[in-house]
């Protein structure tokens, strides 16, 4: 849904208010960013301990610790990578987009082969087959 809004926004197509792609990527970071808390909070509220627990005080002492790792996979792995679609969708159309990202396995046996040196079995041949054929 969001590759074919985000080609919708970008085109400008049947867009009663235009948008840029900035904007609809910061609207579904902050949404996504809302429904993950409160799912968290209720996470925690509905364990053993309560939202006040001695298991909300340890996963808050943790959060606290690791806050560089947290903005690392906030910012690099969320944001930057979200805007870089964006970027690369504003070139190409939602459909060419799908078909790339849905290629996205094959790039990682491609990738784990070279730099890992990783190998496929029989069934992960046959599934990056089908996916190519596809």
């Amino acid at each position: 849904g969001f590759i074919l809004r985000l080609d919708e926004v970008v085109l400008q197509e049947h867009c009663e208010v235009p948008l840029d792609s900035a904007e609809l990527n910061a609207a579904t970071i902050t949404a996504s960013a809302v429904l993950c808390s409160i799912w968290a909070a209720c996470d925690l509220a509905l364990s053993p301990g309560g939202l006040w627990g001695t298991e909300s005080v340890e996963i808050a002492s943790d959060l606290v610790h690791c806050w560089p790792q947290l903005s690392y996979l906030a910012l690099a792995t969320t944001a930057l990578t979200q805007w870089l679609q964006a970027l690369g969708q504003s070139r190409i159309s939602g459909q060419d987009a799908a078909i790339i990202y849905a290629l996205d396995p094959v790039y990682a046996a491609v990738f784990s082969y070279l730099l890992l040196g990783e190998s496929l079995g029989k069934q992960g041949l046959e599934g990056a087959s089908l996916v190519l054929i596809a």
